[in-house]
């Protein structure tokens, strides 16, 4: 299991709902995410923003890495 502490950098491939995101962005990590479907990656930055959380997110293919 990731032993996920406060200041790691994570790069999450695949945002949907936003739900890890959100785990990871609470246990303190500073979290790089990007989504590919365009409804997904604006539902969850908009829902995460309303729940307080910060994460960078991206839209686009997660196949190479952020963009």
């Amino acid at each position: 299991l990731l032993q996920v502490k406060k200041r790691d950098k994570i790069l999450e491939i695949g945002t949907g709902s936003g739900y890890q995101c959100a785990i990871l962005a609470e246990m303190g990590a500073k979290v790089y995410t990007i989504e590919r479907y365009r409804d997904l990656y604006l539902k969850a930055q908009r829902t995460l923003a309303s729940l307080g959380y910060t994460a960078d997110f991206f839209y686009g293919d997660g196949y190479e890495g952020k963009p």
